[in-house]
């Protein structure tokens, strides 16, 4: 299982508004917009996609959270659509597990 933490994000912008318990409740990837900018709503999708994954290397954290950050387009608001952009974009093959 995925288990990074708050350390773990590279970036620094992030706002820490949300608790972490109420991010870490989401269950799988439903339709409501991921904020990219909340730093527990972040961290908590990479940690769930990448155990879908089966992801656990820290690299592979660092990959997707630029991503995240800095290539999905902007119309992929909900955490269903981030995780089948990255999908698409980057395929389990073309990661680091």
């Amino acid at each position: 299982m995925a288990n990074f933490s708050r350390s773990h994000l590279r970036y620094a912008y992030y706002t820490w508004n949300k608790s972490e318990g109420e991010c870490t409740a989401v269950e799988g990837f439903p339709d409501h917009p991921l904020n990219r900018i909340e730093g527990f709503e972040v961290l908590s999708f990479i940690n769930r996609f990448m155990e879908t994954q089966n992801y656990s290397l820290t690299s592979t954290f660092e990959q997707i959270e630029e991503a995240i950050i800095a290539h999905v387009p902007l119309d992929r608001r909900s955490h269903k659509t981030v995780k089948e952009w990255l999908v698409a974009r980057y395929p389990a093959e073309c990661m680091v597990p």
